[in-house]
This record gives C-alpha cells, sequence and structure tokens, in this order.
C-alpha cells in the first residue's frame, strides 16, 4: 500500500544528508520530502535508564524502519484482522533495541525553524509501534503543510513498566522507563531538529489511545517541561486515570516464578526473553490479567511522574501549553450493521434496546438532541466511557486558565457494510491526511473535505496553538466549562455548544463500562496456558 506516488526519488552516496551535533545521517528525498527513518535516539540495556547515543564518524544511514518494541504474546497469532479495510496495520519487527524515531520534512536548513510534531504511538502501554497503522506515515504532512513529522518508538508492557524498584537503586525507575524514553527523545528533538529543518522551540506532542495517555504522562513529567510547547490528545483519556495499583504485585511473583531471589535479581537483565515473557504472563495470570493489553502504566512516583492530570490536576508548568482533546462517538462499542437510512423507527429502538433496554427512547432522544445529523441508529453503540472524560480533562484545563484548550468529536459514517461508526483509531487516517488510501474511508468529496479540516486544524494548532484555518467550515472556539464548545468532524461538520450532549452523558454512570468480555482458556506458542478476554 501507498500514501502517494513517487515521481522523483534521490538517494545518491552522500545526499541527503542532515548534518546533526553528533554526527551526519543518510536518508532519501521522496518527491519534496526529506526521508529519515529508523534514527537511534538513545540505547538502553534491559530495565536500565537509556542513555543518548554516541557520536560517530562519516554517514549512519537511515533509510529503514527501526524495530518496534518487543511484545510478550503474538497478538495476532492465528486470526485474520477483521477490519483491513478501514485499519490496514503493518507487520513490523520487534527488537529489545527499540528506542528509535522517523522524520519526515522539506527543509534540512536549520534556519527554517519549522513547527515541529512528535507523534506517540497506540496500543496502550503494551503493544504496537510507529510503523503499526499505515496511517503513522508523516509524508503527507510534511508535504501538504510544511511541518516537520517525527514518530517514536519506545519501550513497552514490562520492558518499560515492570516495577523492580524495591530491589536495588539501579531499578529505581524501572516502573516509569517507558515513558523515561520519550523524554529522550523529545531530548533529541530539542538537539537535533534544526537539523531537519524544525524548530526546537515550537514542539507539539500528539497521540491517540495509548499515545494520547503518553502525552497526559508527559504533561505529569518535570523532566519534560520545556521539551514540548503544545498537546493534542487523541481519545486517550480515562476518568480511572493511568494503570492499575494490583500490578505494583507483578514484580515479586515474577522473581517467584522465574526462580530469582533478591540476591539474583540481577539475572533478570540478561536472562532469555522468552524465559522472562514466560514468567511474566504467567504472574499477569495469576492477578487475573490479560496477557495481550495488560494494564501495563506509567506509575507516580513524586519524581519521574506526578501522576496523570484526571488523577492530579494540570501541574502549574503546563498552564501556558494550549491543549486539543477529543475522541469519536462510537469509541470501542462497534456498530450497528447495515443501511440504517432504511431503518423505520421500531428498529432502531429494537437495535438500540440490545444495550439500553428500558432507557432505549430516552437515549435515542438525547442522541438525537445532541448529533441530530447522524442516524439516530448510532445511539446503540454511542460512547458513554471517553467522551465524559474528555469533559472532564477539558473542564479541568479550562478552569486552570492560561493557554485555551480545544474538544473535538469525530461523526464521521463510513461506507462500510452498509455503513458504521467502527470508533477507536478512525480519526487517525484523517489527521495524517492519509484517508483517500483507506478504502472503507472513502466517500466521494466528503473524505477529501473531512481530511483536509482535521490534518489542517492539526497543523495550525502546532503551527500557533490555534487550530483554525480556511478549510473548517465554522470557527474552533476554545472550550469553556459553560459552554463546553466542542468541533463535530463528520459528513457534516460543525461546532456544537451549550453542553450540547449533557442528557447523553448522563447515562455514564449506568452504561458507562466498557462492553462485556467473556474468558477463554488458550495456549501460547509455548504451550503455556493463558486466558484471553474477548468481547
Amino acid at each position: 500500500m501507498s500514501f502517494h506516488i513517487t515521481k522523483n526519488f534521490i538517494c545518491t552516496e552522500d545526499y541527503p544528508v542532515a548534518d546533526t551535533p553528533k554526527g551526519k545521517i543518510h536518508g532519501y528525498k521522496d518527491n519534496d520530502v526529506f526521508c529519515f527513518h529508523g534514527i537511534d535516539y538513545a540505547h538502553a540495556k534491559r530495565f536500565h535508564e537509556a542513555v543518548p547515543t554516541a557520536a560517530w564518524e562519516g554517514l549512519k544511514r537511515a533509510h529503514d524502519y527501526g524495530c518496534g518494541c518487543a511484545e510478550m504474546s503474538y497478538s495476532r497469532e492465528g486470526k485474520k484482522d477483521p477490519f483491513e479495510l478501514i485499519l490496514p496495520q503493518r507487520v513490523w519487527n520487534m527488537s529489545e533495541d527499540v528506542l528509535n524515531l522517523n522524520v519526515w520534512t522539506k527543509s534540512l536548513d536549520p534556519d527554517a525553524k519549522k513547527p515541529v510534531m512528535v507523534w506517540f504511538h497506540g496500543g496502550g502501554f503494551a503493544g504496537g509501534s510507529a510503523t503499526h497503522l499505515y496511517s503513522y506515515e508523516g509524508y503527507s504532512m510534511a508535504d501538504l503543510y510544511d511541518v516537520v513529522v517525527v514518530t517514536v518508538n519506545h519501550r513497552l508492557n514490562m520492558l518499560g513498566f515492570l516495577d523492580l524498584s524495591d530491589y536495588g537503586e539501579e531499578y529505581k525507575h524501572s516502573a516509569n522507563l517507558g515513558v523515561l524514553d520519550l523524554v529522550e527523545a523529545l531530548k533529541w528533538v530539542r538537539d537535533n531538529i534544526p537539523a531537519f529543518g524544525g524548530d526546537p522551540g515550537n514542539v507539539t506532542i500528539y497521540g491517540q489511545s495509548g499515545g494520547g495517555g503518553k502525552v497526559c504522562t508527559l504533561m505529569g513529567m518535570p523532566s519534560a517541561d520545556g521539551l514540548y510547547h503544545r498537546a493534542i490528545v487523541q481519545s486517550g483519556v480515562f476518568k480511572k486515570g493511568l494503570g492499575n495499583p494490583k500490578m505494583k504485585e507483578m514484580a515479586p511473583l515474577v522473581l517467584k516464578n522465574l526462580g530469582l531471589t533478591r540476591e539474583t535479581v540481577h539475572e533478570i537483565d540478561d536472562m532469555d526473553f522468552n524465559r522472562l515473557a514466560s514468567g511474566v504472563m504467567q504472574a499477569l495470570d495469576e492477578l487475573g490479567f490479560p496477557r495481550i493489553m495488560a494494564p501495563w502504566a506509567p506509575s507516580p512516583d513524586g519524581e519521574v511522574f506526578l501522576g496523570d492530570p484526571m488523577s492530579c490536576g494540570f501541574r502549574d508548568e503546563v498552564k501556558d501549553i494550549p491543549v486539543i482533546c477529543g475522541s469519536i462517538v462510537t469509541e470501542f462499542v462497534p456498530s450497528p450493521i447495515g443501511d440504517k437510512s432504511k431503518w423505520s423507527d421500531e428498529k432502531k429502538l429494537s437495535v438500540i434496546s440490545q444495550r439500553f433496554g428500558d432507557d432505549a427512547a430516552a437515549v435515542k432522544a438525547a442522541y438525537h438532541e445532541a448529533y441530530p445529523e447522524v442516524n439516530d441508529a448510532y445511539a446503540a453503540s454511542v460512547d458513554l466511557s471517553v467522551r465524559p472524560a474528555v469533559v472532564e480533562f477539558l473542564a479541568k484545563k479550562a478552569s486552570q486558565g492560561g493557554a485555551p484548550c480545544y474538544s473535538y468529536v469525530m461523526t464521521f459514517e463510513q461506507p462500510y457494510l452498509g455503513g458504521i461508526m467502527l470508533g477507536h483509531n478512525t480519526d487517525l487516517h484523517f489527521v495524517f491526511h492519509n484517508a483517500l488510501n483507506v478504502e472503507g474511508m472513502v466517500i466521494p468529496g466528503v473524505t477529501e473535505r473531512l481530511q483536509d479540516e482535521m490534518a489542517g486544524a492539526w497543523a495550525a494548532f502546532a503551527a500557533s496553538g490555534d487550530p483554525n484555518h480556511d478549510k473548517l467550515t465554522e470557527e474552533w472556539k476554545p472550550f469553556t466549562t459553560d459552554g463546553q464548545e466542542t468541533y463535530a468532524f463528520g459528513s457534516i461538520s460543525m461546532l456544537k455548544s451549550g453542553k450540547f450532549d449533557a442528557k447523553l452523558l448522563s447515562f455514564e454512570e449506568k452504561y458507562g463500562a466498557a462492553p462485556s468480555f467473556k474468558k477463554e482458556e488458550k495456549k501460547d506458542r509455548h504451550g503455556i496456558l493463558f486466558t484471553e478476554e474477548k468481547q
């Protein structure tokens, strides 16, 4: 799959080259965009803090994507992904040597001072990579909006968040290594991005899902202060905040499963990865956590990570950081399938009642009041988990004063299976201006407009802290606690205000939990029994 047509490719033995403070990096030029892939920003020993890369002589090649973080189990073993037409994915190489990033830019002039957008991928804090989804490609944003796009790989799951701090000073920050890696990446941006035409004084951090959680985490990390200047959180806030206190019980169980003691704990640094992963997965089973999407997350420690805004509020140090935060109108609950324009009110109510029972009519009416431009049948899959958290998150930020914050919701109906709103991840194609390359997203005229609106808003925000630009159908006004102004991006885009979805969100307490899951016992590739959760 290609996200653009290459008409001019240049890569000679000595061009193009970015001249960074520690050495020269050799990339390639694709049409008008310079591409540098797989640049090492640091290196790290397992369960230890990262150290920046050393200087080098000659040219260091950056032609190929770097590895993503090793995962603990195959997340797609024996299964086809059911969403390739609307969420096309790559297969990527995995390693423990994972601290690398990718850069797209239209200039190598150190004086160009272009806005910089640093992307953190989704997958919780457990999986995924900077190349996991085709839509993470930064080419279109660099080409169309003249920003410098950086996408980052870092340590995940046990490698980034296993808390071994009780076992020695050298493991003091092991519970937060995965996000300390992100700080190292931002330091690399500060020191090196001028060589790629970027302005280290104008850096936007952004991410979706787990990547949004990473943005929230960085806002609670003193070591990240001054390394970024704007923040975008896409479907990445939850009222319960980050992490699970029960994960503190992991380390003793892991050592027990591996046959290690306090005296022999250092053997964990170098043991075979599969043996280590087996010990950790056994501990996850004992604690009742799923293996693939276990609640790995940073842990507040009073030093490295002070806590995320949902738990601790916004620190004074981020008061002047403008923020965009938003979500999808149907995040995690699958949409009803079929051409809903042909459905009677009775059928709509029947489908909605499968989730909301006797409240179906009231939910349908509240949904229609909030989203009259969207078919009422989608009330069946309305998000009552992330959107309420977004409102609370933005209310906290707005009440802080300082820089403005902006709210959005996505209401795009995809032309797939008669029309669906898949929800979680759907906005990625549009904010990277890659939606026309995703078959199940394409509605002639609508898709072009929508990606122009969203990608243009993200780029404008990166440039100035204000997302408004000439392709928006209305002015995107900042969020206020009273008005709760929210830009709805969809087949019809508009600004909503006046707590437009308050009635709908009032059903959160009763129906806001994630869909129920059933447990199924399986064996992994090593023959180890584990429990997998399925919807």
